[in-house]
């Protein structure tokens, strides 16, 4: 009777196996197959994002490059006295609200003209200024580190142009960048950060991140391995596991990234 007892628990034990290893191998290769089809969408739809979102900055900043050079050409062309800049840059300046401040210096470096015009900044040396050196040594434009204005206390970044008299340099408003940033995230589990090339914030989806000029802990590892394009990998942010969607504005060596937390 023992015997008959045990043949029978073997036989059941041996049909549930037969029924559930199969089954729970079926569900751990179905989760792993959906955990990995899910995290393809997520990366796939970050891509499109981000190839959009760089795009529209790469707009931004060409046009104003191309806003400052359009200044310089009027200058050439027209001929204008250094009596006339004053009221040529009030003009271009209230055409392009996008800057805050358009200036003019001297072959020596100093403030010549300045809208909206400031008396306190006509005459200042600025000939040790990393952007009126490199712009004259170089001969092409140069894109300074972001900094926060202290008439709008928010993020700014200054391109600057060599013309014939001097240095022709334009300050950039970036809160339309950051506005941007915001609204594709409303909404949305992810989380945008813009970079400059000093790894310094200028966007940032916690606001004091930018007005108190933190850093950006991931930017030296994305600057070193990004070879072209958008790169995807899985980066830690405020310990915190995260989907990266990165990607390298060469003009300026900005970092735009889009994270958006694994375990969602």
């Amino acid at each position: 009777m023992s015997k008959k007892r045990s043949l029978k628990w073997f036989l059941i034990v041996s049909v549930v196996a037969v029924i559930a290893v199969p089954l729970f191998l079926t569900g751990t290769i179905f989760n792993s197959l959906l955990g990995k089809s899910i995290k393809k969408q997520i990366i796939s739809g970050n891509e499109s994002l981000s190839d959009s979102f760089v795009d529209q900055i790469e707009d931004y900043l060409n046009h104003s490059l191309e806003d400052i050079e359009t200044l310089r050409t009027m200058i050439d062309k027209q001929d204008f006295e250094m009596v006339h800049y004053s009221s040529l840059l009030e003009s271009v300046r209230k055409n392009k609200s996008h800057f805050t401040k358009i200036q003019i210096l001297s072959r020596t470096g100093y403030t010549r003209y300045v809208s909206p015009y400031d008396e306190t900044y006509i005459g200042i040396d600025m000939s040790k200024s990393k952007y009126f050196t490199e712009t004259l040594k170089t001969e092409k434009p140069y894109w300074s580190p972001t900094f926060i204005s202290p008439q709008s206390n928010q993020p700014v970044v200054s391109i600057s142009i060599p013309f014939e008299n001097g240095v022709i340099t334009g300050f950039l408003s970036l809160e339309r960048l950051m506005e941007a940033a915001r609204k594709i995230g409303r909404g949305k589990s992810i989380q945008i950060t813009i970079t400059d090339q000093t790894s310094t914030y200028i966007a940032h989806f916690k606001d004091e991140f930018v007005s108190e000029r933190e850093f950006d802990p991931n930017y030296d590892m994305l600057r070193e391995k990004y070879s072209g394009g958008i790169m995807s990998m899985i980066l830690n942010l405020d310990g915190e596991s995260m989907f990266a969607t990165a990607s390298i504005i060469e003009q300026t060596n900005w970092a735009i990234v889009f994270y958006q937390p694994v375990s969602k």
